[in-house]
């Protein structure tokens, strides 16, 4: 806001996103206790539904055009907590807690706990980056894996892995849509590459295509999955489709990256000659805030 707003003139308007987002870091905070009090399940669905909120904190900011430097700085943090901070700390403990794995001692306890530290630096690096650089890139991609798609995915493939691991049998009750198949340790045991990677994807110039349901064939796709998505976090079933469309959505993106001659022509050094040019600015490059304080800018998502 570029002055003091009170209630009673239009302040109300920021109190809506901001509240969202509010809920967002809640859930992220929740979503820690959880992982570190044993309670894999619940907190892995915690983050999940504030990927869900994140989305409609940015809805409501728009739709009431109440967006600010606050919100910006403000979602960016709850991010950070709930995309970075959390999905690490579900993993290292879901990992650490299963004996068959090893990672309770010695070099791979090392290997894991280094893995999550990197995917929580690589989402901080992503939002920062966001901040700085909010009009520096393209308008229809983002340069770099969004925190929300790499926390969905990171989340989402741990429970199904887990679901279908038998180490946690309460997982096991859910609706199995892969049928009996078995992970067993030799397959677990790999998996703190998966924050590994997703982080690299997080700070990579991976150009991600924006995705907005509409009218056309492709937009129907989209708002039926998300919509599909929302339901599935709230009833709190099926990790395995949301980790489906988290890889589809990679996948989509390596395809764009290397195929599509608009993205090809991107550059993502822009961002780095941006870098050069404000570093003796007071203040970071300008943008039009999004949802909920998030910049507008091309290119660009946290």
């Amino acid at each position: 806001m570029g002055e003091i707003t009170s209630l009673r003139h239009g302040g109300w308007r920021y109190l809506i996103p901001n509240g969202l987002t509010a809920l967002n870091l809640c859930f992220g905070v929740i979503a820690t206790f959880l992982a570190v009090g044993g309670s894999f399940y619940s907190g892995g669905w915690f983050i999940l539904l504030a990927v869900c909120f994140d989305r409609l904190d940015g809805a409501s900011a728009r739709a009431l055009g109440a967006t600010s430097r606050f919100g910006v700085e403000f979602d960016s943090l709850a991010d950070l907590v709930s995309f970075g901070v959390a999905p690490a700390i579900l993993v290292a403990a879901t990992l650490n807690a299963d004996s068959a794995l090893g990672f309770d001692a010695g070099w791979r306890r090392a290997v894991l706990f280094g893995a999550c530290g990197f995917y929580v630096l690589c989402a901080a690096f992503r939002l920062a980056r966001f901040n700085v650089f909010a009009g520096a890139e393209g308008s229809r991609i983002y340069f770099g894996l969004p925190s929300p798609a790499s926390a969905s995915a990171v989340v989402a493939l741990l429970m199904t892995m887990t679901k279908y691991s038998g180490a946690h049998p309460g997982w096991s009750a859910d609706v199995r849509v892969l049928g009996e198949l078995s992970l067993g340790p030799a397959v677990r045991v790999w998996f703190p590459l998966v924050p590994l990677l997703v982080g690299l994807l997080m700070v990579s110039s991976l150009r991600v295509p924006k995705m907005q349901p509409s009218k056309s064939p492709k937009g129907i796709y989209l708002g039926v999955n998300m919509a599909l998505i929302y339901l599935c976090v709230l009833l709190r079933v099926l990790p395995e489709y949301l980790a489906f469309m988290a890889l589809q959505v990679i996948v989509v993106s390596f395809a764009l990256h290397y195929f599509w001659a608009a993205a090809r022509s991107s550059s993502a050094g822009t961002v780095w000659q941006t870098l050069s040019v404000e570093s003796d600015s007071p203040e970071p490059a300008t943008s039009t805030a999004e949802p909920n304080g998030s910049a507008t800018e091309p290119g660009v998502t946290k």
